[in-house]
């Protein structure tokens, strides 16, 4: 599956999420903003930039170390999206529609990265996604993805 294919499968997907109901949908869809090993590997280092850097910061009690730390690593994250989910940004005005649900989804996703479970979570929802799309591209979209067919 080439990359227009790939995007187009989750476009299908994502026009089913956008307007999510419940925190269900909206982890369904926030899972599908994840796909990627990559993306996922950026949000790891990101996050642990932050944390040490907001750690650094409380220690030396340094506001200008904890901002420097939290734009670092979440721009780490941010820019992962773009460069190997190729998640659109109106993608990023859709999640932030729904700020405590944004909260607890991205800190669900920290907590599942630290114990080593979100990438089990990423295939649960890949698992599930020919029952979401119509043409069943779940193996092709697993393959772009990093992951095993």
């Amino acid at each position: 599956m080439n990359a227009h294919d790939r995007l187009g499968a989750q476009e299908r997907f994502h026009a089913a999420y956008r307007e999510a109901v419940t925190f269900e949908s909206y982890w369904a869809f926030f899972v599908s903003l994840h796909l990627h090993r990559r993306t996922r590997s950026a949000h790891r280092v990101g996050d642990n930039l932050t944390t040490l850097g907001v750690l650094a910061a409380l220690a030396r009690r340094s506001r200008p170390l904890g901002v420097t730390f939290l734009v670092l690593g979440q721009g780490l994250a941010i820019a992962s999206h773009f460069i190997w989910e190729k998640t659109p940004p109106v993608d990023f005005v859709r999640v932030s529609r729904h700020p405590l649900w944004f909260m607890r989804a991205d800190l669900t996703r920290a907590a599942l990265q630290a114990s080593g479970r979100f990438d089990r979570e990423v295939d649960r929802f890949l698992d599930e996604l020919p029952l979401r799309l119509p043409d069943r591209t779940t193996s092709k979209v697993r393959g772009q993805h990093g992951m095993v067919a």
